[in-house]
């Protein structure tokens, strides 16, 4: 019988482009990080032995590599994404051309659980991030996420979107395994009823948007009741009890469109400065920035 630790298996997934960005890293282990997480990378790129060990994020238990599917564009414009061109009939609605995206957090699965069965004990909590957040304020860990106290709860898992989650032990497949299931999915209104936890109709589908987070869906694969708290993007205000939202919080930025992209709240105009006005700022780096961890 395997024993349980009071640790958390921390999966890491994303292309390695920005990860290595040295405030990104500062970041992550200034405010995301906390004792008892161990860390499993699905990524796009072999890391070399000098990028292993400048990274501030340890212990990295172990890492899958695959670059299959890396851009995600859902369009027809040479991304390489083949679920990109897939869509929907009418009436169902889901985002095929994430699917390579959730396959990576397959892997993750399967290395958490060679972990255990190598140390012989279950981690207590999941989670699941990305490796390009900027995190600018200090994230509880997930007891306090799942068990925030007064505010409802407890909660099996609690989601930010696909942009991070927590979970228990026992609900890790919904954390990592299930959106696979669910971006390869069409989705019509009896799963979009139960993953929004109201009644959807199908005239709401026919745009193409998803009536509540496609990443709800999960539910509809789950067995029995689960108690999901959908905290919606970081950059939203939705569980304010758990980050301490300001006015000027609400940004999503990114490197090399900063100024004329779409944004959500007063965004800074560049990155050096998002980093110090923002508490979270999604940033995809371009290949010529620096890339390199801070020793």
């Amino acid at each position: 019988m395997m024993g349980v630790s009071n640790h958390t298996a921390v999966c890491v997934s994303g292309q390695l482009r920005s990860f290595l960005y040295a405030p990104l890293q500062n970041l992550m282990y200034k405010n995301f990080h906390h004792a008892g997480y161990d860390y499993f990378l699905s990524t796009d790129e072999q890391l070399s032995a000098v990028q292993t060990n400048q990274l501030m994020l340890s212990p990295l238990r172990s890492m899958y590599v695959d670059n299959g599917g890396s851009r995600l564009d859902g369009d027809h414009w040479g991304s390489g994404n083949e679920h990109g061109l897939l869509k929907c009939p009418n009436n169902t609605v889901t985002h095929p051309y994430l699917f390579p995206q959730a396959v990576r957090f397959v892997a993750c699965h399967q290395l958490i659980r060679r972990e255990e069965a190598r140390r012989g004990y279950l981690y207590t909590w999941i989670a699941r991030t990305r490796t390009d957040l900027l995190f600018h304020v200090r994230l509880p860990p997930p007891l306090g996420l799942l068990q925030p106290g007064g505010t409802g709860g407890p909660w099996d898992i609690v989601l930010f979107d696909d942009l991070l989650g927590v979970a228990t032990r026992e609900r890790m497949p919904a954390l990592l395994l299930t959106p696979a299931l669910v971006y390869r999915e069409c989705h019509g209104v009896e799963s979009w009823t139960r993953a929004c936890g109201t009644t959807v109709r199908a005239k709401q589908l026919t745009s193409g948007a998803p009536p509540c987070s496609t990443m709800n869906l999960v539910l509809v694969h789950e067995p029995g009741p689960v108690a999901l708290r959908q905290c919606g993007f970081l950059w939203q205000t939705r569980c304010g009890d758990l980050l301490p939202i300001g006015s000027r919080s609400n940004c999503l930025a990114s490197v090399h469109r900063p100024a004329s992209s779409r944004t959500h709240g007063q965004c800074p105009s560049n990155l050096a400065h998002s980093m110090r006005a923002g508490i979270y700022n999604w940033t995809q780096v371009q290949p010529d920035l620096p890339a390199v961890v801070a020793a």
